[in-house]
C-alpha cells in the first residue's frame, strides 16, 4: 500500500459478521483482536476496511480515507482523434498494466497495487479491455461493467492515447483519484471534474506505532488530500 509517497505493508480486514443470536457476547472483537496480533507478528503496519464506523472505532480503527470520483460531461467531450481497436486483457499485457497502474496511483494513499496474475486484471462479469492503435500500440485499458457508462478506471501511459480512448469509450464517470496520472495529465477541465471526500465508513488502525500520524497530521492541515483504496477486482466483483 502507498502512504505519503512510500509502500507499506498493510492488510485489508474482511468484515465480522456475527450471526443474530450470538452478538453482544465478544466473538467480533475477539477475532479481530486475533487478527491483529497475526498481523502484527507477521509485520504488517496497518489494517484498513470499510466498515460501521460505530463498532470498529472501538477497537481503534478511526476514518481516514474515502472515495474518489471523475465526472466526465461527455456532450463536451472532443471527438476521438483515431480510432481504437478494444481486445481482452492477455497475458503479455500484465507488465505494462502493472507500469501504468504504479504511475497511476504513485501519490494516492491507501492505493493498492495490482500484481501479475491475470484475475486481477479480467474478470467474468467485468468488460476489461485493452485498446490499440493502427500501428499496434497500446492505448489504454479500461475496466467497466457490461452495458454500463460508469467506469472504474482508465489506465495508461500517453496523455493523447488515453483522451482518444475516453473519447470513443465516453464514460460518464471513472473511480480515479484527482491527485492520480490521469487527471494530472490527460483530462482537461472542460469536461472532466475530479473529487474525493473522506467517508466515515473507510477506517484505517495502526498496527505499527505512528505509522498513520503524518498522513493524519497533513490531512487535517490540508496537504493532503484523503486517500483512496482501488480494491481489487475480485472484490469489486463481489
Amino acid at each position: 500500500m502507498r502512504l505519503m509517497g512510500h509502500t507499506i505493508s498493510a492488510v485489508a480486514v474482511a468484515p465480522v459478521a456475527v450471526v443474530p443470536g450470538l452478538q453482544g457476547k465478544g466473538i467480533g472483537s475477539k477475532l479481530l483482536r486475533e487478527g491483529h496480533s497475526i498481523a502484527q507478528g507477521e509485520g504488517f503496519s496497518l489494517a484498513f476496511l470499510n466498515g460501521h464506523p460505530e463498532y470498529y472505532q472501538r477497537m481503534g480503527y478511526q476514518s481516514c480515507f474515502g472515495f474518489a470520483k471523475i465526472a466526465i460531461d461527455v456532450a463536451k467531450l472532443p471527438p476521438p482523434s483515431q480510432r481504437l481497436q478494444p481486445m481482452p486483457v492477455h497475458p503479455s499485457d500484465i507488465p505494462w498494466l502493472v507500469e501504468c497502474c504504479a504511475a497511476e496511483w504513485a501519490d494516492v494513499d491507501f492505493f493498492w497495487q495490482r500484481g501479475t496474475n491475470l484475475s486481477e486484471w479480467t474478470l467474468c462479469g467485468t468488460n476489461a479491455l485493452i485498446w490499440w492503435t493502427e500501428f499496434g500500440q497500446r492505448a489504454a485499458y479500461t475496466l467497466g461493467w457490461p452495458g454500463g457508462r460508469k467506469w472504474q478506471m482508465v489506465l495508461a501511459e500517453d496523455p493523447m492515447l488515453a483522451r482518444a480512448v475516453i473519447a470513443q469509450v465516453r464514460p460518464t464517470s471513472l473511480q480515479q483519484h484527482p491527485a492520480g496520472w490521469l487527471v494530472r495529465h490527460a483530462l482537461a477541465p472542460e469536461w472532466a471534474h475530479a473529487t474525493v471526500e473522506r467517508h466515515p465508513a473507510a477506517m484505517a488502525r495502526e498496527l505499527r506505532h505512528g505509522v498513520l500520524r503524518p498522513y493524519l497530521k497533513a490531512l487535517e492541515a490540508g496537504e493532503r488530500l484523503p486517500g483512496f483504496c482501488n480494491w481489487p477486482l475480485p472484490f469489486m466483483a463481489c
